[in-house]
């Protein structure tokens, strides 16, 4: 990664130009960085895949949002490591006054997956048990709040006693320390013997094959990555046995292509916020120039909750 200049992006029709205050980092960018992403820009592009900022022009259609602050998904190759970059105008919401820009920079990859992976996909309901792996990330902390919000039962796996404490924290039933502890065990233990009804899984591989030995009969194991590198293959067989489903989850298809659904996300998001429900907790916070090192904190698993880059003015609204 080079820090250089260039012009500044032209908006085109459905597109926002924003000056950046903050830009959430994802693992997802590590991956774009080494083209291993299910998507491949071509090169140069700028990475940052979600940002909070300033509109400073507008595409027809959206003047109306010129002057607003916003949070939304950026428009690669204009990502959002950058003092300005283009959003999808259709794709952003305002940002509530008492949320810092680095807590909305944080919001929409990881509270927007999670949201869709539990009520679309999974359809969760109260009373019902999720597991979620990797819970100390951004995605898994997201997972967490908005499970406990709407009355699920929350079981979690993570490595170490730090990134378990931090789980705890955010509230979590069960935390299982996959480091020196076996999570089949533990859940099979927890749930005497009945399983789990929902199964979050952002790491695949042999996580991935262990999820389906703990999922209850019914249950629901919902694909949202393979941070682990290994891309899992399925004994369809175990699915016959359980009644069990596995589902894929990929929401940019839903900020594409279901409108609805995301403007409702979004919409609960922003009021389970003004209630105190969920609180997207910026662990570490980087300054513009040190871009590059909080990818390579994100690629060596160090974080715990989201890393944001703070790329103009301060991280406060």
């Amino acid at each position: 990664m080079q820090l250089i200049a260039s012009p500044t992006p032209v908006v085109s029709d459905g597109q926002l130009l924003v000056k950046v205050h903050a830009c959430g980092v994802n693992f997802a960018d590590v991956l774009l960085c080494r083209g291993d992403y299910q998507r491949r820009p071509v090169l140069p592009f700028t990475p940052g895949l979600e940002v909070c900022g300033q509109v400073v022009d507008a595409g027809p259609g959206g003047e109306s949002l010129i002057d607003v602050r916003i949070a939304g998904p950026t428009t690669l190759p204009s990502g959002g490591l950058a003092e300005f970059c283009l959003v999808p105008a259709s794709q952003v919401h305002r940002v509530p006054e008492r949320m810092t820009n680095t807590q909305a920079a944080a919001l929409t990859v990881s509270y927007e997956t999670a949201w869709f992976a539990l009520f679309d996909r999974a359809k969760a309901q109260p009373g019902e048990s999720v597991l979620i792996h990797a819970g100390a990330g951004a995605l898994g902390t997201a997972a967490i709040q908005l499970a406990r919000a709407a009355g699920l039962k929350t079981f979690v796996t993570a490595g170490g006693p730090d990134k378990k404490r931090a789980c705890q924290e955010q509230g979590a039933d069960l935390v299982v320390d996959y480091s020196n502890e076996d999570f089949v065990e533990v859940l099979k233990q927890a749930t005497q013997g009945r399983g789990v009804d929902i199964v979050l899984d952002s790491v695949g591989g042999q996580v991935f094959n262990d999820s389906v030995r703990v999922i209850a009969n019914r249950g629901r194991i919902v694909v949202l990555g393979f941070s682990s590198g290994t891309i899992p293959s399925l004994a369809v067989n175990r699915l016959l046995l359980k009644n069990c489903s596995v589902l894929g989850m990929q929401v940019d298809w839903f900020r594409a292509n279901d409108a609805a659904a995301a403007r409702r996300c979004r919409e609960e998001l922003s009021a389970l916020f003004e209630r105190g429900a969920i609180v997207p907790p910026v662990g570490r916070e980087f300054d513009f120039a040190a871009a590059p090192e909080a990818l390579l904190a994100m690629a060596s698993r160090s974080t715990i909750g989201k890393s944001v880059v703070v790329v103009s003015g301060s991280s406060g609204s």
